[in-house]
């Protein structure tokens, strides 16, 4: 039986080996492990928050490359590294690439694969192992052919990310007009079947979009990538939910135990990522917040 410590040791091995994961990390007696996405805290700078997020225990951590561009002026990848490891924490993640990179119909497609190329550097100069790539296209006339052209687009694109050693995880985006549910995303996936490409789920976006929890049942075993965990406001109506109505997991309306438990049917150990873009919690402390994270991701993943 394995501790979050020896995962963490095994995680790091494989990262120098150049091995392609199947998930960033195996949590200890099967249990997801924690981990804290950087847009949950995104009013404070890349140092206050690692500071914040090894205070309250976590030892996973998804930058915000958003959040890293705004650093770096005033500090240097390097010490970025040195920050994360001064406080015990390793990215086995990072968000993300430019929106709807699989759309093959993209005006501004040399732009976008410029600042994939870019974001693909810079998780590997963090050694993060994953990139999340959101759909976010709101192209009102997508067409069938559009699907059939993106399997070509996402080998292309999967070429790119081997070339840095990145695995992309593609994301079904409430509100995206392409690739809006997560059968869309595992169709895409399969029949671009490259190891870069794989399939990620986000609970606000299944539970929110056009999915249904029952698309679950169609993953394989092993086939998912990564997990963006959190909950929504029960107050919102489903039409009306936005990003920012995301709450900590437990405080609202999803079945998470249900998703959980239906990942883990399907082979699925990795990390459970905390995403928030809640207002409120934007205004407290960062250090107050990173813990009441890590207590509800505590009580929801057992």
């Amino acid at each position: 039986m394995q501790s979050v410590s020896s995962d963490r040791r095994l995680l790091l091995k494989s990262l120098a080996a150049g091995a392609v994961l199947s998930g960033p990390v195996e949590g200890s007696r099967g249990r997801l492990t924690p981990c804290i996405h950087q847009a949950t805290t995104t009013t404070v700078d890349f140092k206050t928050a690692m500071e914040a997020y090894g205070k309250a225990g976590f030892r996973f951590v998804e930058p915000w490359l958003r959040k890293v561009e705004e650093y770096l002026p005033k500090s240097s990848l390097a010490e970025m590294k040195r920050i994360l490891k001064d406080n015990g924490l390793k990215p086995v993640s990072a968000g993300g690439t430019p929106p709807g990179i699989f759309f093959p119909r993209l005006p501004d497609r040399d732009k976008r694969m410029d600042g994939l190329k870019r974001a693909l550097e810079l998780c590997r100069e963090l050694e993060a192992p994953v990139i999340v790539s959101p759909s976010a296209v709101r192209e009102p006339d997508v067409k069938a052919d559009d699907y059939r052209a993106a399997v070509d687009v996402a080998r292309q694109i999967g070429e790119i990310a081997r070339s840095f050693r990145v695995t992309i995880a593609v994301e079904c985006i409430k509100g995206s007009t392409f690739l809006g549910c997560l059968t869309s995303v595992l169709e895409l996936c399969r029949k671009a079947n490259h190891e870069f490409v794989r399939p990620m789920v986000d609970t606000f976006h299944l539970y929110a979009g056009i999915g249904k929890l029952e698309e679950l049942d169609a993953l394989r075993q092993g086939e998912l990538l990564h997990l963006h965990i959190d909950d929504i406001d029960p107050a919102v109506p489903r039409e009306l939910l936005a990003d920012s109505d995301r709450v900590l997991p437990g405080e609202g309306i999803i079945p998470l135990g249900t998703i959980l438990a239906k990942l883990k049917n399907k082979g699925y150990t990795g990390v459970a990522s905390l995403e928030l873009f809640n207002k409120q919690l934007w205004q407290e402390d960062p250090v107050v917040v990173a813990r009441k994270a890590m207590a509800s991701l505590k009580r929801v993943l057992g």
